[in-house]
């Protein structure tokens, strides 16, 4: 029983994949953030065109 524990202790075979997991969540928490800070601007961007499109003319016929 003791030399089962030495080698479960030895053992780095679960290491990668908690470096995986790790890596995959500050990917998607970067990513969050990144939607949560350009979301607003994005928004209004968006308002402003469609603004701008309301005012202009759609043909060279129209006044």
């Amino acid at each position: 029983m003791p030399t089962q524990f030495k080698k479960f202790f030895r053992s780095e075979d679960g290491a990668i994949t908690i470096d995986w997991v790790v890596i995959t969540a500050a990917i998607a928490g970067m990513a969050i953030g990144i939607l949560l800070v350009m979301g607003s601007s994005t928004e209004k961007l968006a308002s402003d065109v469609s603004a701008e499109m309301q005012t202009r003319p759609l043909g060279m016929f129209d006044k």
